[in-house]
Order: structure tokens, then sequence, then C-alpha cells
């Protein structure tokens, strides 16, 4: 496997899991957030910037991932 195509395979699984983080941002309040997430006791606003921030870099991890792994045509002789 080339070091091109484990990178993009890389890339791939940390686009998944920031698009699963964005989702996890949106949907809960703060104060249900995981500690390492920034739990925030007696919060109920949702937090909107991080989540979206999460989500617009893990969209441009996958569009790079997905420009890396697509297959290659080879013109024929």
């Amino acid at each position: 496997m080339s070091t091109r195509r484990l990178i993009a395979l890389v890339a791939l699984a940390a686009g998944i899991v920031l698009v699963v983080i964005a989702v996890v941002w949106f949907a809960l309040p703060a104060k249900s957030l995981p500690g390492f997430m920034g739990h925030i006791d007696g919060a109920t606003v949702h937090r909107n910037k991080r989540g979206a921030a999460s989500l617009v870099v893990g969209l441009i991890v996958l569009a790079y991932a997905a420009y890396e792994l697509r297959p290659i045509r080879r013109a024929a002789a």
C-alpha cells in the first residue's frame, strides 16, 4: 500500500469522526456533552460554533480523502 493511499484512508476515518462529533455537538445541550468535549454544568445551550467548525473541517477532510481514493484511469495506448 502506498503512503498516499494510507494517508487518504486515515483522512477518511478522521473525516467521519469529525462529522460524527459535529452531529453530537448539534444534537446535545452543553450540559449533556462528555467531559472531553467541554461539559458545562447547568448550561442548556447548544455549541453551534464548534459543531459548525467540526462539520466544515470534516467535510474538507472527506473531500480530500475522496479525491485521493478515486480510481485512476489510464489512457489506452
